[in-house]
């Protein structure tokens, strides 16, 4: 019974998330970004396609995609590593919690980059050329303050 229902629930929130063009849908960012559609969709992205994503999204789809990060991408991952933990056999029932992290360490690296556009930081992607953080270089390049510069 367990099965059945994480088959249904999993199988049934893929389906709505990718069919209708709900605010926070798969249909939704890619009419809003004319097709590219939002970070974690991206297969491979370079930083300028990242940017354009980005940017293509406007504030209010930016908005949108840091609730969906926050809801949806929490519980839709779950979701289906519960899915596949019940149907896997005990050698591989670890391999469901692994995609899980590393699931939600995408959406935290998402979330930055979403929450510093446009000026980025300075592990986030940004178009060739421009600077990924609004802090001057002069002030980037300066090394750690030593043990002696503490007081």
């Amino acid at each position: 019974m367990r099965r059945a229902v994480l088959t249904v629930l999993a199988l049934g929130a893929m389906f709505v998330e990718n069919t209708f063009d709900l605010v926070g849908s798969v249909p939704y960012f890619k009419r809003l970004t004319g097709g590219l559609g939002i970070l974690d969709m991206l297969p491979l992205p370079d930083p300028e396609r990242a940017h354009r994503a980005l940017a293509l999204l406007g504030e209010d789809g930016r908005r949108h995609y840091a609730i969906l990060l926050l809801t949806f991408d929490v519980a839709f991952p779950l979701l289906v590593a519960l899915f596949f933990r019940a149907w896997l056999g005990a050698r591989l029932r670890w391999l469901p919690w692994a995609t899980l992290a590393l699931d939600y360490a995408e959406n935290v690296a998402c979330g930055v980059l979403v929450a510093t556009f446009p000026h980025g930081t300075s592990r986030s992607p940004a178009p060739a050329g421009r600077p990924t953080s609004p802090t001057p270089a002069r002030c980037r390049a300066a090394p750690p303050p030593g043990p002696a510069d503490a007081h």
